[in-house]
C-alpha cells in the first residue's frame, strides 16, 4: 500500500501529486477528499462558493481523470472514490452535499468510458465517528447522525476494511455503481 498526500489548495502540490501518479501503475487507487464548507447561510459571497467548488469539485474531478491513466490496464484495476451519504440523502451542509453528489455522478459517468478490465465506482459511507469531519461538527449534528444511524456509526478502521474488501475482479461488474457502506439512516 502506498499513501500519496497532497494539499489540494496548492497548485504545485497537485501537480507534484499528478506527476508522482504518472510514474507508476496501480491495481487500486482510492481517492478520499472532502471537507465541510462551513457555509451555512445564504448571504455568503459568490467568491466563497466559487472557491469551495473550485477546490473540492473542479480540482478533484481533474485529479480523478489523471488517476485513470495510472490504473494498470493489464489486470483488473479500480478507481474508488470515497463519496458520502450526503451525495444521496439530504445533508446539513448543502455545499458539501452538492460537491459530493457532483463528484459521485462524475465518477459513475467516468466508469462508462473505462475499458476492460478497469473499473470505477463510488463508495458512500455515513458519517465516520473518528474522522476529522466528525470532530469538527457541532454536537447537535453529531447527535442527529447517531440517532439516524441507530448509534451504529462506522469507525475509520471499519470503513477502511469494508472499502479494501471490494474485490478488483468483482468491481468490474460493479463499475459505475454507488455502494453504500455502514448503517442505514432510514
Amino acid at each position: 500500500m502506498q499513501w500519496l498526500l497532497l494539499d489540494i489548495e496548492n497548485a504545485s502540490s497537485v501537480e507534484g501529486f499528478i506527476n508522482t501518479l504518472a510514474e507508476s501503475r496501480f491495481e487500486r487507487i482510492i481517492y478520499c477528499l472532502g471537507e465541510l464548507s462551513n457555509i451555512a447561510n445564504f448571504d455568503e459571497s459568490q467568491d466563497a462558493y466559487q472557491k469551495y467548488f473550485n477546490i473540492y469539485f473542479a480540482t478533484s474531478a481533474f485529479i480523478m481523470m489523471k488517476m485513470v491513466a495510472s490504473l494498470d490496464s493489464s489486470q483488473p484495476s479500480q478507481l474508488i472514490y470515497i463519496s458520502s451519504r450526503s451525495a444521496i440523502y439530504p445533508s446539513f451542509d448543502f455545499l458539501y452535499a452538492a460537491v459530493k453528489s457532483g463528484l459521485t455522478s462524475f465518477i459513475t459517468s467516468l466508469a462508462k468510458r473505462l475499458e476492460y478490465p478497469m473499473s470505477a465506482l463510488s463508495v458512500a459511507p455515513g458519517l465516520i465517528i473518528d474522522s476529522s469531519m466528525y470532530k469538527k461538527m457541532a454536537k447537535d449534528i453529531q447527535d442527529s447522525h447517531h440517532y439516524r444511524s441507530g448509534n451504529r456509526l462506522l469507525s475509520l478502521e471499519d470503513a477502511a476494511r469494508l472499502i479494501l474488501n471490494i474485490d478488483c475482479e468483482q468491481s468490474i461488474r460493479q463499475s459505475g455503481q454507488i455502494i453504500e457502506i455502514g448503517p442505514s439512516y432510514e
